[in-house]
């Protein structure tokens, strides 16, 4: 008996060799107080059965502490086996088609030398497959922590022969030698990097989260690929594209650069060595780095309808310039956020829209047309946008539009106030740099006391274009501590040298430029006569009133700025003079017509049109205010080469007995301000000469200087009074009323 009882414990234990060597049993079964220890390379599970499982009330593989040692092989030649869902350290797959069950983890790296039949898993691959279709149930798990190499998953749909969700994870190096593909999400754990020797894509439309490196390092044809509609890449790792392709196709998802993560090309040429591609509507969002180490960024392509994000909250983020090689290395939309400030490297070329909001963009620093320039396209209509009215998000420096304008079409620049409309379109492109709190380049005697310190240069392609509304933003900043002037008061003035010569009004002939009065959203804008309009046809020094230099800076100033009568008229006719528009009283005057005020038009052989408009009217003075003051200075030129320059002074309009005036203020430009002054010559014969001005054209005699009387209405009883602060006469003075000097 006791015999017989050794030998049956012989031959159970017998019976246990040969089960951990190669088992046929249906099922791998352990129990409480069960162990199971196999060479790593040595000892194989052969799972032949079609339903055989791993289990007992010690089940192996439930976990990493009790994972499976050796080689486990499904091997069933049935179709339809399951590889159940458990921790394994070499994992092979044979035989018939198979369903791999959730929650698979390989942690080994494959045998140097295998067993017969498993010469696959050579070369730190863990997991191999040679059965039937294989389709994947749930997530599969590298989580080794030495280096794995990825089995090459590919060519079938769906989630079959394709990873479902793949998972890398324990700190080992993973790579690929062949094409991996996964069906729906990537994972990658911090510390865990990915090298891609060859295609790997994953066409899933959830959420893939790059927490640990990628690098793509193959030939030139591999691509890193995310190609699934909708879907979300969260990288906070360092992705890298050394060698090969990082195509991003995600449709309206998004691959997603978190603040500790970096995306970094190397040199290519987008044929061969690093390239990115962002596909249609796709959007990249870069909280973190993004660089480029190529010289031309040529080996970018951005469709037009995708979105590139710059949405650093602190420090500074570098903007990756873009290459012009061909329209597809230009960025399609573009977006900038949060309130790091964002640095260009070089220069920026868009195509689609772009969005400015948080930390200003800087393209240059430099007041004048240096620096890095952002490209806008025109063809289209305006697509700059900002988040703020206040002009408090901006892009710094150059910003040209370029391409086809669309006339009528307010186009946006620097800032959200800082827009430019044409009547006739630049010949292909249009560019402002502006510059907050700088002094103009070309400043023509800047004075801090009525200019405000913002630097803004035009430059632009040809000599047809028209502007018919200029309006540049400013901040309550750009005011020097020395500003005393109105904000008020501030219109345009272009400057094109350095003295005080060098600098002239602008007008388009429909209006001095209107403003904010100091208010934010902060503006001067002047919206021209469209049959004058602006003129950019590169005039020299300037040009005239109605024309903008190239290169030219366009000064904001309260100063009082100099009109001339140049068409004989009423004050308050805008024809009358050669701005196309009415001088304030903020503003000096030089007479070269014959120019009534206060007196019922039409007089003088003027025609009816534009000459009925009453100074009160004009200038919005009350009833109750008895003092007009119709400009700064009044100058009278020679009467020699302008021959009916006059003023006449009337009081048949003023319904009160107003007194028309002057203003009395500063010296500007050379122009002694706050005065009348009368340079006529006396080449009036007598005074009859005046008495003969009529309404009608024959009737009109050659007179110059200054004519104060009611003559056009001698029965009328208000007496008329002219105003000054000063009188200075090197000419003619006819004097049938009153003149109030320093008033």
């Amino acid at each position: 008996m006791k015999h017989n009882k050794k030998l049956n414990l012989i031959l159970i234990a017998l019976g246990l060799v040969f089960l951990v060597s190669s088992t046929f049993a249906q099922n791998f079964t352990n129990n409480t107080g069960g162990t199971y220890t196999a060479a790593a390379c040595g000892a194989v599970v052969k799972m032949k059965s079609i339903s055989g499982q791993f289990n007992g009330s010690a089940q192996l593989g439930t976990s990493a502490a009790n994972r499976i040692q050796g080689v486990v092989d499904w091997a069933a030649t049935s179709n339809g086996q399951s590889v159940q869902g458990l921790y394994y350290t070499n994992l092979f797959v044979s035989g018939g088609t198979k369903t791999i069950e959730d929650g698979v983890y390989v942690s080994g790296t494959g045998c140097p030398s295998p067993l017969p039949g498993y010469a696959q898993l050579t070369g730190g691959v863990g997991y191999w497959a040679t059965s039937g279709n294989r389709t994947y149930n749930g997530i599969f798990h590298y989580d080794g922590s030495a280096a794995q190499v990825i089995f090459p998953e590919n060519g079938g749909s769906g989630n079959t022969n394709r990873y479902k969700d793949l998972d890398l994870v324990g700190g080992g190096a993973k790579s690929n030698t062949a094409t991996v593909e996964v069906n729906e999400e990537l994972t990658t754990a911090a510390g865990t990097d990915l090298t891609v020797g060859a295609n790997f894509t994953v066409y899933g439309t959830g959420t893939s989260t790059v927490a640990g490196g990628i690098t793509v390092n193959g030939t030139n044809t591999t691509t890193l690929a995310f190609v699934g509609s909708g879907a979300t890449v969260n990288a906070s790792g360092n992705v890298t594209v050394t060698t090969g392709l990082l195509d991003i196709s995600v449709g309206a998802g998004s691959f997603n650069v978190a603040s500790t993560g970096t995306l970094s090309l190397a040199n290519g040429d987008g044929t061969t060595g690093s390239r990115l591609n962002l596909g249609a509507n796709s959007n990249l969002n870069i909280a973190g780095t993004f660089t480029n180490t190529d010289a031309n960024h040529d080996n970018m392509t951005f469709d037009v309808t995708s979105t590139v994000a710059y949405t650093a909250t602190s420090g500074t983020q570098n903007i990756v310039f873009t290459s012009d090689a061909n329209s597809n290395n230009n960025y399609g939309n573009l977006t900038f956020s949060g309130a790091a400030l964002k640095d260009a490297t070089g220069d920026i070329h868009t195509r689609g829209n772009v969005s400015v909001s948080g930390g200003r963009v800087q393209m240059g620093t430099s007041c004048g047309l240096t620096g890095n320039i952002f490209y806008a396209n025109a063809t289209g209509g305006n697509k700059i946008t900002y988040g703020s009215a206040n002009n408090d998000e901006y892009i710094q420096g150059n910003v040209r539009y370029r391409g086809t304008f669309s006339t009528g079409t307010a186009y946006t620049f620097n800032n959200a106030q800082t827009q430019v409309t044409f009547n006739t379109a630049p010949d292909s492109y249009f560019t402002i740099n502006s510059q907050p709190n700088t002094i103009p380049q070309n400043n023509g005697g800047f004075n801090v006391a009525y200019d405000l310190k913002r630097c803004v240069t035009i430059d632009y392609d040809g000599t047809n274009g028209v502007i018919s509304t200029l309006k540049v933003g400013y901040v309550n900043g750009d005011k020097d501590a020395g500003f005393t002037a109105s904000e008020s008061n501030l219109r345009f003035e272009e400057a094109w040298g350095t003295n005080a010569t060098d600098r002239h009004k602008v007008t388009g002939g429909a209006g001095l430029a209107t403003n904010s009065g100091g208010l934010d959203p902060r503006y001067v804008q002047l919206v021209t006569n469209p049959s004058l309009g602006l003129k950019l046809n590169n005039p020299t020094n300037g040009g005239t009133t109605y024309e903008l230099a190239k290169a030219s800076n366009i000064v904001l100033t309260a100063a009082p700025l100099q009109f001339i009568a140049v068409n004989n008229g009423r004050w308050t006719n805008p024809g009358t003079w050669d701005e196309g528009a009415v001088p304030s009283s903020n503003d000096n005057t030089l007479i070269r017509a014959l120019v009534y005020a206060g007196i019922d038009g039409p007089a003088y052989g003027t025609p009816a049109s534009g000459n009925t408009t009453s100074e009160r009217d004009h200038y919005g003075v009350p009833i109750s205010q008895n003092e007009i003051q119709i400009a700064h200075s009044i100058t009278i030129d020679n009467g020699t080469t302008y021959p009916d320059a006059a003023l006449i002074i009337g009081n048949e309009d003023n319904n009160d007995n107003a007194i028309l005036t002057t203003a009395m203020s500063g010296t500007v430009g050379g122009i002694a301000a706050g005065f009348y002054n009368n340079n006529s010559v006396a080449n009036s014969p007598d005074n009859d000469s005046w008495n003969n001005k009529s309404t009608d054209p024959a009737g009109t005699n050659t007179v110059n200087g200054l004519f104060v009387s009611s003559i056009k209405n001698s029965g009328y009883t208000n007496v008329p009074i002219f105003g000054t602060g000063q009188i200075t006469n090197a000419g003619t003075i006819v004097n049938y009323s009153i003149i109030e000097i320093g008033q």
